[in-house]
């Protein structure tokens, strides 16, 4: 006997929960939902488009190289390399204060603050690590004492720095800490 059920369009049956007569397709246009609800007006911040300068000219950096960005607008790319600048030092020492002086000490005063006052106490950590070190190889151990007290000392202020730098604020390091050698222009 042969199979008299209806066949979709090319010849095969319709699928798993497909009407018969509309041949594997999507099935007749769904209604739409009706008038807007009484009392829903337009979403705010839903405006007619962009505003003023949206598609012009990039705007000009001004004089000195920052960003156009004012001191209480801290960008989170700021505050990254920033943070990398203090706790970098924990894995390379000054290498990573140095790294983002040189590279990014002109993209914010934010930046450029906190890049410089890292690398000030990187530095200031290797010079009084030089002496401590050279006293306690040659004359006695109890120079070691003394240098992880002030490596503990340095730690503290460079989480704490740290912390200010995620609340995009301004820490200023104490000056037996973080020797002020590099100077911000």
């Amino acid at each position: 006997m042969p199979d008299r059920r209806r066949r979709g369009s090319h010849g095969q049956q319709p699928g798993y929960g497909q009407q018969p007569g509309y041949g594997g397709g999507y099935g007749p246009p769904q209604p739409g939902y009706g008038p807007p609800q009484p009392g829903y007006g337009p979403q705010p911040g839903y405006g007619p488009g962009p505003g003023p300068g949206y598609g012009g000219p990039p705007p000009q950096q001004p004089y000195g190289g920052y960003s156009s960005y004012g001191p209480d607008q801290v960008t989170d790319v700021d505050t990254s390399w920033a943070l990398m600048a203090y706790l970098g030092q924990f894995l390379v020492g000054a290498i990573a204060p140095a790294i983002v002086y040189v590279v990014k000490k002109r993209s914010s005063r934010f930046l450029a603050f906190h890049a410089t006052q890292a690398l000030n106490v990187a530095v200031a950590a290797m010079i009084v690590a030089v002496p401590f070190f050279l006293l306690g190889a040659f004359v006695s151990d109890m120079f070691f004492a003394p240098w992880l007290a002030y490596v503990a000392v340095v730690m503290f202020f460079l989480v704490k720095a740290g912390q200010a730098v995620t609340r995009a604020e301004r820490y200023t390091i104490p000056t037996f800490v973080a020797w002020p050698l590099l100077k911000l222009r």
